[in-house]
């Protein structure tokens, strides 16, 4: 897992310097704010923000010093399919909903984008050395959505040839911005990945909405469903206070782009 220190941009790229790390540098820095938010909201059931005391949150008050936690990167892409057909043929466009199982380390139980995952370079001695593939972020969301979506074990070692071929084979995700989570403070990228029914073989070949659905395995980082691309189902997910607040700002950015993105 990686760390966050510095983010710089222009109108062509978005630039990160990152630290090597461990998991639970991100929960001992992070993911404890979380715990500190609860005990005082669901444990405590202090309404007041304004009043508690929150000292570990209190240390992290500047967001933007990546120096005081672990920030941990998370890539998270909406995955868009276009041209699938529904039960009388006629052609549309869906998007995938994750509802994560409890047996994940983050967001349980919460609604979220598939793929998801942390960044984690595939070289050994990263930083040290630094291999092409690792500089490219759509590498992350071609593994996760093998882990996710077609049910592959997690991948042990990370320059496996199956993953290769997948990375190949799905286009590159569309970037929509970088932010960080209200609650952990986690770096969050957004993206969209945008697939064709009618080209991919990601889904055996399958063009129904039914037949997709049949495709998408459950799980144990939980389940994934198709649904319609449409403002009234977008806006369902967006203000649903389950949703991940990552997800809940890619939704916006799709609504607010709707024609961009096909939505009906």
């Amino acid at each position: 897992i990686q760390k966050t220190v510095k983010v710089s941009f222009d109108l062509k790229r978005l630039a990160l310097d990152i630290i090597k790390g461990h998991y639970y540098d991100f929960y001992d820095t992070c993911e404890v704010l979380s715990a500190e938010m609860a005990d005082h909201r669901r444990i405590r059931r202090e309404p007041d923000l304004m009043k508690a005391r929150l000292p570990l949150r209190d240390k992290t008050s500047d967001l933007f010093d990546l120096t005081n936690r672990f920030a941990g990167i998370g890539v998270n892409a909406l995955t868009i399919i276009h041209n699938v057909r529904d039960g009388k043929g006629k052609k549309g466009s869906y998007f995938l909903l994750h509802k994560r199982s409890g047996n994940v380390a983050e967001g349980i139980g919460n609604y979220h984008v598939v793929p998801a995952g942390s960044y984690q370079p595939a070289t050994v001695e990263f930083p040290e050395r630094v291999e092409e593939i690792d500089r490219n972020l759509n590498f992350t969301v071609v593994r996760e959505l093998g882990e996710e979506l077609l049910g592959e074990e997690e991948f042990s070692d990370l320059f496996s040839s199956e993953l290769v071929t997948a990375y190949r084979k799905i286009p590159p995700a569309e970037l929509i911005g970088i932010g960080f989570d209200p609650l952990n403070t986690k770096t969050e990228i957004m993206a969209c990945l945008t697939l064709d029914a009618e080209t991919t073989n990601l889904f055996g070949g399958k063009t129904t909405a039914e037949e997709i659905q049949d495709q998408l395995t459950s799980t144990y980082e939980g389940q994934v469903s198709l649904k319609e691309l449409t403002r009234p189902m977008i806006r369902q997910f967006r203000d649903n206070p389950m949703s991940i607040p990552a997800f809940r700002q890619i939704l916006t950015v799709v609504l607010e782009h709707g024609q961009r993105f096909g939505v009906r």
